[in-house]
């Protein structure tokens, strides 16, 4: 099983639970702050799927 990353939003750890409807969820463990998760149907999945976000990128301001 992949080692599950932390949050690409503000660097909080992650962890991997079962829902009650049996899909896979890794979500940032700061969900007050950060509400980043994703749900799948297979535990590996659920944590490729997250580890594979990247953090999102600034836009570049275009200056005259």
């Amino acid at each position: 099983m992949p080692k599950i990353k932390p949050c690409p939003f503000c660097g909080s750890p992650a962890k991997v639970k079962i829902t009650k409807q049996g899909t896979w969820r890794v979500f940032c463990q700061s969900e007050e702050l950060c509400p980043s998760r994703a749900s799948y149907f297979l535990k590996d999945l659920a944590i490729r799927e997250w580890n594979r976000r990247e953090k999102p990128r600034k836009e570049e301001k275009n200056e005259p």
